[in-house]
């Protein structure tokens, strides 16, 4: 039995991300336990998923039976299931962190790290992080990358939009609002639909757009969306990742630091722009995917061969 931390049926990046690194690890039909990190409200608080499922044991009683905990990429993997790393320590589980972002507590991380099998980084932070633990890790692009996407015979879609409202959790401001009216506006006639990968964004994208709206709690309904858009233009990077793993070109319109993960991968091929909300495409014309899907490929194969040799 794995362990898995991970986010299950909260926003398709994690979901995405999940599947890369089964695919990665060979973990499909794997007994596996969710270490879910979906937080929910108790009181004033929140608090992860895991802790408060019914049918949830203590990690120490899931370790005992655990052949590993596999950590599976997101930004957040380490405070979210301290608790499951200490277990490990006390039970002597192997970890192997796979494709993770952003920082974490590397204290804890160097306490593990005779357990730690391997380790990869979607993004500079995290190397950081496991390097002041001790810990060596390669660089790879995210491993949502590795999820599985249809291959339709044509693009169906000209141009999808991926709004995005200001915050996320639930929680949102109108503050970029002003930039997906532009988008609206210059290249309303092109858009053949637009996603929200919140609920609550549904609404405030449809007051925005003329275009037909979808969200789904399903990130499998994304997926032949994605795979049949010609061009991207939006503000979620796992709306960028199947986009370009599918061969369409994609702007990713972002803030936040984690976006570094992607500003590596646009380094690879001609079909990923990052964009601030400071900047504005002048147009959007499709670029050639072939060294894009080339590269991705040859990473995708050194990244299974790495955690084939971790894994023995």
């Amino acid at each position: 039995m794995y362990l898995v931390n991970t986010t299950y049926g909260w926003n398709l990046g994690d979901d995405l991300i999940r599947e890369g690194v089964f695919n990665l690890l060979g973990l499909s039909g794997e007994p596996t336990v969710y270490v879910n990190r979906a937080q929910v409200r108790r009181g004033g608080s929140k608090t992860p998923l895991w802790k408060v499922l019914a049918n949830m044991p203590p990690p120490d009683e899931l370790c005992r039976n655990a052949k590993g905990f596999v950590v599976a990429g997101t930004p957040e993997w380490v405070n979210y299931a301290q608790e499951f790393y200490k277990a490990c320590l006390r039970r002597g589980v192997p970890i192997y962190l796979v494709g993770v972002g952003m920082t974490e507590d590397h204290k804890l991380l160097a306490q593990c790290r005779p357990l730690i099998k391997g380790a990869t980084v979607r993004d500079r932070f995290a190397k950081s992080a496991l390097l002041k633990a001790g810990i060596s890790a390669p660089w790879f692009p995210d491993p949502a990358f590795h999820a599985d996407f249809p291959q339709p015979p044509e693009k169906k879609f000209s141009l999808v939009v991926n709004y995005r409202a200001k915050g996320g959790n639930g929680a949102f401001k109108d503050d970029h609002d002003g930039y997906w009216r532009r988008v609206a506006r210059e290249f309303g006639r092109d858009i053949g639909i637009v996603t929200v990968h919140e609920a609550g964004e549904y609404e405030r994208a449809a007051a925005i757009f003329d275009a037909p709206i979808f969200y789904s709690s399903n990130y499998l309904d994304y997926k032949p969306i994605y795979a049949s858009a010609a061009r991207y233009l939006g503000g979620r990077i796992h709306g960028a990742v199947p986009v370009v793993a599918s061969g369409g070109t994609a702007w990713l319109v972002y803030r936040a630091k984690k976006v570094d993960a992607m500003r590596q991968v646009a380094k690879l091929g001609e079909t990923l722009r990052v964009l601030s909300y400071r900047e504005f495409p002048d147009s959007l014309d499709r670029r050639s995917p072939d060294s894009m899907l080339r590269e991705l490929e040859a990473r995708r194969v050194q990244h299974r061969a790495y955690w084939a040799e971790c894994r023995g």
